[in-house]
């Protein structure tokens, strides 16, 4: 499974190979820009601790949006930590004025997964 940062690195990686065709590369202006891209994407990600992904039960696990442009499915947790995301998300997009997504998430299911909250596309047991 791959975690949300690896997740903006393939879209990137994705975007600069449909790009280069056009002449735009990783390197000189456009590569900057889309380096500052990727930098501005990341400020505005939650980090979510690896212990508040713990659980027994698929019923442990939630939800919780992780990043403020919606467009990215979003990061499972226990649900013992929901308050705590919903604050921290709060906090993190109070003013927030980037894009935003109408987005179709693959994994849209929270579950547990080896002791770990995971998104999936199998609805929770």
């Amino acid at each position: 499974m791959l975690c949300n940062t690896q997740l903006i690195a393939l879209r990137l990686i994705s975007l600069l190979i449909l790009l280069g065709p056009l002449g735009i590369s990783g390197t000189g202006e456009a590569g900057e820009t889309l380096k500052g891209v990727a930098r501005e994407s990341a400020a505005y990600q939650l980090t979510i601790d690896p212990r508040h992904r713990e659980c027994e039960s698929d019923t442990d696990c939630i939800v919780v949006s992780s990043h403020c442009s919606t467009c990215e499915c979003g990061a499972s947790v226990n649900r013992r930590f929901r308050n705590h995301y919903e604050e921290k998300y709060r906090e993190l997009c109070d003013g927030y004025s980037g894009p935003v997504c109408e987005f179709y998430c693959p994994t849209p299911h929270s579950r547990c997964i080896e002791e770990s909250c995971r998104l999936s596309q199998t609805p929770p047991r």
